[in-house]
């Protein structure tokens, strides 16, 4: 799925995951497709589950998740 994401929103989401200020127009993007997480609580299942209001959100979750498991399994090694 990271082949559906241009390179511009990319560079955004590893600026995001390591915390850079929110000066761009596409920092600002990630930021509020983040801000659209939705926990509910299933009494039934003992747990969450995570939604989003957005149309991104979680594509752009998953992405920064696997681009920051990269970078720690490359340092550990």
């Amino acid at each position: 799925m990271n082949k559906y994401i241009p390179r511009k929103i990319k560079k955004a989401c590893k600026a995001y995951r390591n915390y850079a200020p929110l000066n761009t127009k596409w920092l600002r993007y990630v930021h509020t497709q983040l801000l659209g997480r939705i926990d509910n609580y299933q009494p039934h299942m003992k747990g969450y589950e995570t939604s989003y209001s957005t149309n991104h959100g979680e594509l752009l979750n998953e992405y920064i998740d696997s681009v920051y498991r990269e970078i720690s399994k490359g340092a550990k090694e």
